[in-house]
Parts: C-alpha cells; sequence; structure tokens
C-alpha cells in the first residue's frame, strides 16, 4: 500500500538513528534535515506533532515557549509529522509551513511524507 493511502501507527518506538530519522525536508524553508544536523548539540529534543491535533492545537504557544527556553540553553529541538495527507490533507507540507510561520516555530517543523519515522497520534516528545 501507497504511504500516503495509509495512516501510519506503530506499535512500540523505535531507537533514534539515522534508519529511523531518515532524509526529512522542511516545507518552510525548503531545506532537507538528517540526524547529523544535529550531533554539535548536547541533546535533541524530538517532538511528533501535527497541525491537525487537538493536542497539539491547544499547546502550540507553550510548545514555542518550551523550545525557545531549552534552544537558549543549548538544547536542539525539531518537530516531525508523520501523517498522511491521504487521511489529513491539512497536515500537509504548505500547511505546516503556513503553521510554522504563523506561530514562529523556532525549530525545523519537518516532513516525513513516507511515514518513516512515528505518527503524531498523540503528540509524543522525546
Amino acid at each position: 500500500m501507497n504511504p500516503q493511502e495509509r495512516s501510519c501507527r506503530f506499535s512500540e518506538l523505535q531507537e533514534l538513528s539515522p534508519k529511523t530519522f531518515p532524509l526529512l525536508p522542511e516545507p518552510l524553508t525548503g531545506k532537507t534535515w538528517t540526524l547529523e544536523d544535529f550531533e554539535s548539540y548536547p541533546a535533541l529534543l524530538v517532538m511528533f506533532i501535527c497541525n491537525h491535533c487537538p493536542f497539539v492545537k491547544h499547546l502550540k504557544k507553550d510548545i514555542v515557549k518550551l523550545s525557545n527556553f531549552y534552544i537558549k540553553k543549548g538544547l536542539a529541538v525539531v518537530a516531525i509529522s508523520s501523517n498522511s495527507v491521504a487521511t489529513h490533507p491539512q497536515d500537509g507540507p504548505e500547511f505546516m509551513a503556513e503553521e510554522a510561520k504563523l506561530y514562529n516555530y523556532p525549530f525545523p517543523y519537518l516532513y516525513d511524507e513516507e511515514c518513516q519515522c512515528y505518527p503524531c497520534s498523540p503528540p509524543l516528545l522525546f
């Protein structure tokens, strides 16, 4: 089945590695990111979020505040949306870019089109 036609679900978390964190584009800037882009940081906060999630909608401003706080302390932060646009069109890259710009996300908001990382239901922070 085409990854864009399915809803992505995993039963357990996978270890963060280049395999589980593939090349991912950032819709707002067009830059492609890899896990290696964050190697110089002492720690990396990875958030699996999406535009349509009611939890994320409620916490957006707090996510930005939390991210800004830890970025100032030297932590790297990244958010990934792994939802299928077939099932959640509002989670597509053009809407992600709008969201990142509107809320002034201080972190890359990456699009996992092939659902290689993890789904965002519920939002997860590592």
